[in-house]
C-alpha cells in the first residue's frame, strides 16, 4: 500500500468486518476487495479526512459473503426487525451476497468523497475501446446498451452480475474453455452503475482512508465496470473472494495466458501500478474484441496505454 504496510491494512480490514471483492486486491495471497456482484458492495460512508474513525453514512448496503443480517443490523445501529421489515425479508437466513439492503431511516447516499478527482470532461462516444482510467471518466448518466444477466454456472453461487449482450457470449466461451481445462472460473462482478460505484468507493475510503482507497477502488465515473464490458472472475478456491493470490493459481494463470484468445484483457497487471494507477488485479478482465486484444498483446503496453495511444 502507499502509506501503510500490507500487514497493517490486513489488520484494519479484519478488525472492521468481513469483506469481499470486486476490484482491488490488497495483498499477494489473501486480501480481498468488496464489490457488486469489479471496483467492486459495501456500506455507504461519508469520508472525513480529518477523522480517524469515519462512520457509515445513510443509504444502502450491499451484502458481502459471510455477512449475517443480524451483524448488518448491529453495524448500522438498527434493530433486526426494522431491517427485515424495510427490505421485505421474512427469513433472516436467506439474505444473499450481492443483495442491496435499504437501511431504515436512511437518506440519500452521500457523494462527498466520491466526486471526480480530475477536471476531465466525460467521454461523449462510448464504445468497446473507450479509455476509462483516472484521467478519462464516464458521465454519471452513462449506462451501457442492452445489459443482460449472467446466468447459470457462469455466475458465482450467491452472486448476481450482468454484462453487455454483445460481450456475454465471448465470456461464456472463455469460461467454457476454462472449465474444459479443469478450472471452475465464474463471474463474481460485472456491470456496475455510477451509483453502485459511489457505494463501493466510499466504503473503501471508510476502511482504508482516501489515499489507500484510490489504489484499490475507482472513483465513480472512473470504473471500467460502468462500461458493462468488464468482469471480475474467481474460483471457489478462495470462496469466490477476489484476491491477488488468484493470479498464482492454475486457474488464474490459465486466464492470464488465454483470455486474449476470447477478446479479454487484464486491465491491471502486476508491477504496472505506476502506469495503470491501480494495484494488481489478476481477476479483472475487460473485453475489447479479439482483433484488438491481439493487437494489445503484441504492443506490450498496459491497456490504458494501448487505448490512449
Amino acid at each position: 500500500m502507499a502509506s501503510r504496510t500490507i500487514a497493517a491494512v490486513l489488520a484494519a480490514i479484519a478488525a472492521a468486518c468481513v469483506v469481499i471483492a470486486a476490484c482491488g486486491g490488497l495483498s499477494s495471497s489473501s486480501t480481498s476487495t468488496p464489490g457488486l456482484g469489479s471496483r467492486t458492495g459495501s456500506p455507504t460512508a461519508t469520508a472525513d479526512p480529518t477523522s480517524a474513525t469515519p462512520t457509515p453514512g445513510p443509504g444502502s448496503y450491499v451484502v458481502q459473503p459471510g455477512d449475517t443480517l443480524a451483524g448488518i443490523a448491529q453495524q448500522f445501529d438498527v434493530s433486526l426487525d426494522e431491517l427485515m421489515t424495510a427490505n421485505g425479508i421474512a427469513d433472516p437466513d436467506q439474505v444473499q451476497a450481492g443483495e442491496t439492503l435499504i437501511i431504515p431511516g436512511a437518506g440519500p447516499v452521500p457523494t462527498g468523497t466520491a466526486a471526480p478527482a480530475s477536471t476531465e470532461s466525460p467521454v461523449a462516444d462510448v464504445n468497446l475501446l473507450t479509455l476509462v482510467d483516472k484521467q478519462h471518466p464516464l458521465g454519471p448518466g452513462y449506462a451501457p446498451p442492452d445489459v443482460v444477466p449472467v446466468t447459470g454456472d457462469y455466475v458465482a453461487p450467491g452472486y448476481s452480475a450482468s454484462l453487455r449482450s454483445d460481450v456475454l457470449p465471448a465470456l461464456e466461451q472463455m469460461l467454457d474453455a476454462a472449465s474444459a481445462a479443469g478450472y471452475g472460473v465464474r463471474v463474481v462482478s460485472g456491470y456496475r452503475s455510477y451509483d453502485d460505484q459511489v457505494t463501493t468507493y466510499n466504503y473503501w475510503v471508510q476502511q482504508l482512508g482516501e489515499d489507500e482507497a484510490n489504489r484499490v477502488s475507482a472513483k465513480p465515473g472512473y470504473s471500467e465496470h460502468q462500461l458493462g464490458s468488464t468482469a471480475d472472475l474467481g474460483t471457489a478456491d478462495f470462496g469466490w473472494d477476489l484476491t491477488t493470490g488468484f493470479g498464482a493459481t492454475p486457474a488464474g494463470q490459465w486466464l492470464a495466458a488465454n483470455s486474449v484468445t476470447y477478446g479479454f484483457v487484464m486491465s491491471y497487471p502486476d508491477g504496472k501500478e505506476d502506469i495503470t494507477g491501480y494495484a494488481y488485479e489478476p481477476w479483472h478482465f475487460r473485453y475489447i474484441g479479439l482483433d484488438e486484444a491481439q493487437r494489445w498483446q503484441a504492443s506490450g503496453e498496459t491497456l490504458n496505454q494501448f487505448l490512449g495511444a
